[in-house]
């Protein structure tokens, strides 16, 4: 799952429109399903790959439609199901996301990598700008100042998310906030400021 995660591209690519409708039988559902598939396949366009999938993970609740797929494909599909369930609009962003990725996760870690796929796109592309890799890359010069956003970017969600009686990291700075310390000129009122300056000589700083 983290070659899946490490590939995520920054910007979404447009992907193909549903190819059957469906009130389509089954079989013409498959063969249109099928038939972008391959297609998509052929042209190493593995967005509209993982598209296809994920329809047919949709699909599979169907037991005629289940029946029409290879037990090899559905379980591919449910993979890419189980993770965009929520998030269809992350397919765009599978563009470098092969089969072979595809078959080497699992559904269980797909799921529990949403929260994951979650901070990589809704938060590095905010921060890091292009840069949607956590893993530095040594190869890449650029990716040691991407990587440290990356630090910040988890760290601040990592508070957001923890438990009851956890202290945040950032609780002197909300307790600064809600009960700041009193200064002395704080608690001046205009007269008094006034009067300081009415008991400086006149001619201070000028007799130099």
């Amino acid at each position: 799952m983290d070659q899946i995660i490490i590939k995520l591209t920054p910007y979404g690519e447009k992907t193909v429109k549903r190819p059957f409708e469906p009130a389509d039988k089954p079989k013409n559902i498959k063969e249109k399903l099928m038939r972008t598939y391959n297609e998509s396949k052929m042209f190493k366009e593995y967005h509209n790959v993982a598209q296809c999938l994920y329809w047919i993970g949709e699909l599979q609740f169907d037991p005629k439609m289940k029946r029409q797929f290879s037990g090899h494909m559905l379980a591919q599909a449910r993979k890419v199901y189980a993770l965009c369930k929520e998030n269809p609009e992350w397919i765009g962003h599978m563009s470098r996301i092969t089969l072979e990725d595809w078959t080497k996760t699992n559904i269980r870690e797909a799921v529990q990598s949403r929260q994951r796929v979650r901070q990589v796109l809704d938060g590095a592309r905010t921060y890091v700008g292009e840069d949607v890799n956590p893993q530095p890359n040594p190869n890449n010069p650029q990716q040691e100042t991407a990587a440290a956003a990356w630090d910040d970017i988890t760290w601040t969600l990592e508070d957001q998310f923890l438990g009851p009686g956890i202290e945040s990291r950032d609780s002197e700075v909300v307790q600064e906030i809600d009960h700041p310390r009193e200064t002395e000129d704080f608690g001046r009122t205009w007269e008094d400021l006034l009067g300081i300056s009415e008991d400086i000589p006149e001619n201070a700083g000028l007799m130099e």
